[in-house]
């Protein structure tokens, strides 16, 4: 997680909204999907969605944002 900037990698604010980040999310997720543009998108997606995973939920947010 170190090094990572969550809020940078789905191209969001910080105080965005879950439904902002949701949305961000779908459309990365569908833009770099390993079976839309191949196995040269797996990292992306994984970082997208590791990304989402941890904006997403409310109290693994607020750990990350400490």
């Amino acid at each position: 997680m170190a090094g990572r900037n969550y809020y940078v990698i789905l191209g969001v604010e910080r105080d965005e909204s879950p439904t902002g980040i949701r949305s961000a999310y779908r459309d990365l997720a569908q833009r770099y999907h390993p079976d839309r543009i191949g196995p040269a998108g797996t990292a992306a997606f994984q970082e997208i969605s590791e990304a989402y995973a941890t904006l997403s939920h409310p109290d693994r947010r607020a750990e990350y944002n400490h």
